[in-house]
């Protein structure tokens, strides 16, 4: 219950991870603690596992070895860690966006009734600053056929100064 007790600044999270702690639930508190000591050069972001030449591990400090096997050095290292986590993040949560549009699409159709829209005003709004017409047919699977699609990236490209 230590553990649980410093977790977190929000005190919500502190108490619910106590909760969890004395319902016998794992947290994330107690598996990072089991985890300790991490290893130093991972926790700075400075071990490279992309290719099969490595891992490489650089020193942290400025002494050798200063660079990956394949010449990377530490500011590249560490910006191809931190690109690779976001893409994978971004990657494992775009479904949800795709799942919002199916979930919309089904209620224009209206075949739910578990969904409705409320704002019919705001919804116009958009779909006036996406470039949709009203009572135009759109493909939503497909936004790189939709003819809207390609109406509006010809008119940023109509209107981009030359050798922009």
């Amino acid at each position: 219950m230590a553990l649980e007790s410093k977790c977190s600044v929000d005190p919500v999270i502190t108490k619910m991870a106590q909760v969890a702690a004395s319902c016998g639930c794992d947290t994330t508190v107690r598996q990072d603690d089991a985890m300790k000591p991490q290893c130093g050069y991972g926790e700075l972001g400075l071990c490279c596992r992309i290719c099969i030449q490595g891992p490489a591990a650089i020193n942290p400090f400025g002494g050798e070895p200063n660079q990956g096997i394949c010449g990377a050095k530490d500011y590249t290292i560490v910006a191809r860690n931190i690109i690779r986590m976001a893409a994978a993040g971004a990657a494992a949560h775009s479904d949800h966006g795709r799942h919002l549009v199916h979930t919309l699409h089904s209620v224009a159709e209206g075949k739910t009734t578990a969904y409705r829209i409320k704002d019919v005003k705001k919804l116009r709004k958009v779909a006036q600053k996406l470039g949709l017409r009203r009572g135009r047919q759109v493909t939503l699977y497909s936004p790189r056929r939709s003819p809207s699609w390609r109406s509006r990236t010809s008119r940023r490209r109509a209107t981009r100064p030359p050798g922009s």
